[in-house]
């Protein structure tokens, strides 16, 4: 039973990485959570003000507080982004898509960043400028190469790996002879 004239108040640690600790203490002893009290969030996804909200149970569902917390944005430059392989020199804009990850969450262009080109038409190094956007902030950059050969290394590469995958496709049709 909790002491009368007691304050019972959940301490909120901000751990690396965003991540939470709920400690809760009565009466000099540490509560376990799920089976003392629980924690609920709301408005946690976005950037922005979000609620932590801890209840008591059983003999603790008198305890209960609220906690208002900040989400901030992720710089974009501490995500992935794919190298961009050597792009066909074609006289016009060259705009590869690029593959864009956090983690193994797959970025969308135009939710999570916005796309520059730059001196993407002519043959040599073009620069990409990948700006955050929603729950990302700040820049980071890539760059790729345009060039008459990178039309003719695809071609070839694209064959070689064709014919691996054809001899790999026999290898599985005769596979089960294999005792």
């Amino acid at each position: 039973m909790l002491g009368e004239g007691e304050s019972q108040t959940p301490e909120i640690k901000i751990m690396s990485d965003n991540k939470f600790e709920i400690s809760v203490s009565a009466l000099g002893n540490k509560l376990a959570e799920n089976v003392d009290f629980g924690v609920t969030y709301a408005n946690n996804v976005n950037v922005g003000n979000a609620d932590v909200t801890v209840k008591g149970k059983g003999d603790f569902r008198m305890l209960a507080s609220k906690a208002n917390f900040t989400i901030v944005t992720k710089n974009i430059a501490k995500v992935t982004v794919a190298h961009v392989a050597d792009q066909p020199y074609t006289g016009e804009a060259v705009t590869p898509k690029l593959t864009v990850t956090d983690g193994v969450k797959y970025l969308v262009e135009g939710k999570d960043y916005t796309v520059t080109y730059y001196n993407n038409v002519e043959e040599g190094t073009a620069t990409v400028k990948i700006t955050g956007k929603g729950n990302y902030s700040g820049l980071a950059t890539t760059s790729f190469v345009i060039s008459e050969e990178a039309e003719e290394l695809n071609f070839f590469e694209k064959l070689i790996a064709a014919i691996e995958n054809f001899f790999k496709r026999i290898a599985s049709l005769f596979a089960w002879m294999v005792v």
